[in-house]
C-alpha cells in the first residue's frame, strides 16, 4: 500500500486505467514465478521486479539497483558453490607400466623387437593435499603413496614358444610423490589440473637375466642366462602429472589422472648378458648391459575418488 501511495505522488494520472495496468503487471510477475513456468527461482525474482518497476514507473536508477541485487543473490551461492579451495584425501587404484633404462636392454624374437617390461600392473594409492584459489587458477601441493612391483622374468616365455626377454629381479616401491599443483576450472564442476615435483621409490635387485626361446615343428629350445647385480638405492626423479577431476557434490569428486615418474638408480653394479636361441629358420635373441647408475621409469593411468573437508 505504501508503495502504491508512493506511485500516485509520482504519476500524474492514479486513476482507474492505471490501477487496472499495475494489476495486470502484478499478475504477468506472479505467473512468471509461480504459474506456469514453475519455480524459478532466482530468475523469478529478476522477472517480479522487472514488471513492478515497470508498472510503478520507478526512477530508471533504483529499478536497475534493484535488479543488480537480485543478480549478486542469486549468483552468490554459485559462486561460493563453485570453489575448489581446501584440504582434501583422494584413494584409487591405478593400472602402472615400467621400464628400465640401462645402456642396453634389447630382446627379438623371431627377427620382431620385444617390448621389455612389464605392463598392465595395477596397484593402490591414497593422497592428500591443499588447494586455494588464486585469480581464475586453483593452485595447491600434494603428497602421496602409490603401490609399488616386483622385477622379474616373464613368466609366459617358456619352452616351445617363440619369446625373448631380458631385466633385472628384483622390485621397486613403494612410490612416494611430493609435487606442487594448478587447476584451471573449465566448467562449473570440472577442474583440469596438472602437477610437477619430486618421485621416491626404493629399488633392490639381485640379479639380471636374459631369456630365448624358439619353437618349430612341436620342439623348442630355451636358452637362459643369470648374473649377479646387487642394487639398494632409494631412487629419485621427476614426476609429472595430469588430469580432471569432476565433482560429483560440495564435497565429493572422482579424478582420472596420468602419472609418469623418471627416477635415478644409483648403482655401482654392472653386467653382461647376451643369449641367442636357432631352431631351424627361427632365431631369438636377448641382451642387457649395464655399468653403473640407471633409470626406471613409470607410467600410471590411474581413478580415484575424492573428499574435500
Amino acid at each position: 500500500m505504501s508503495l502504491i501511495a508512493s506511485q500516485r505522488k509520482l504519476t500524474p494520472s492514479s486513476g482507474p486505467a492505471c490501477r487496472r495496468k499495475l494489476a495486470r503487471n502484478r499478475h504477468t510477475a506472479w505467473n512468471a514465478t509461480w504459474g506456469r513456468g514453475g519455480r524459478n527461482g532466482g530468475t523469478g525474482v529478476i522477472l517480479i521486479l522487472h514488471h513492478i518497476g515497470r508498472g510503478m514507473a520507478l526512477w530508471p536508477r533504483a529499478r536497475a539497483g534493484l535488479v543488480a541485487l537480485a543478480l549478486l543473490a542469486v549468483a552468490g551461492p554459485v559462486s561460493a558453490q563453485s570453489s575448489w579451495a581446501g584440504p582434501y584425501v583422494g584413494a584409487g587404484l591405478a593400472v602402472d607400466g615400467m621400464r628400465l633404462d640401462l645402456d642396453t636392454l634389447s630382446a627379438s624374437a623371431g627377427g620382431r623387437p620385444v617390448d621389455l617390461g612389464p605392463d598392465h600392473l595395477i596397484g593402490a594409492f591414497a593422497y592428500a593435499g591443499y588447494r586455494q584459489d588464486v585469480g581464475a587458477l586453483v593452485l595447491g601441493a600434494e603428497a602421496e603413496i602409490q603401490q609399488g612391483h616386483a622385477l622379474g622374468p616373464n613368466i609366459g616365455c617358456v619352452l616351445r614358444r617363440v619369446c625373448a626377454d631380458a631385466g633385472l629381479i628384483g622390485d621397486y616401491g613403494p612410490l612416494y610423490r611430493l609435487r606442487l599443483v594448478a587447476g584451471y576450472p573449465v566448467a562449473p564442476d570440472t577442474l583440469l589440473i596438472g602437477g610437477a615435483g619430486l618421485g621416491l621409490a626404493l629399488v633392490t635387485a639381485s640379479h639380471a637375466y636374459a631369456v630365448a626361446a624358439t619353437a618349430q615343428g612341436g620342439s623348442g629350445v630355451i636358452t637362459t642366462a643369470r648374473s649377479p647385480f646387487v642394487v639398494e638405492d632409494m631412487a629419485h626423479g621427476l614426476s609429472l602429472m595430469l588430469g580432471v577431476e569432476h565433482r560429483l557434490t560440495d564435497r565429493a569428486a572422482i579424478r582420472f589422472d596420468v602419472v609418469h615418474d623418471r627416477l635415478r638408480v644409483a648403482s655401482s653394479a654392472r653386467v653382461f648378458i647376451f643369449t641367442q636361441t636357432t631352431t631351424g629358420s627361427t632365431t631369438s635373441t636377448a641382451q642387457i648391459v649395464e655399468r653403473g647408475n640407471f633409470s626406471l621409469i613409470t607410467t600410471s593411468a590411474r581413478l580415484s575418488f575424492v573428499v574435500r573437508f
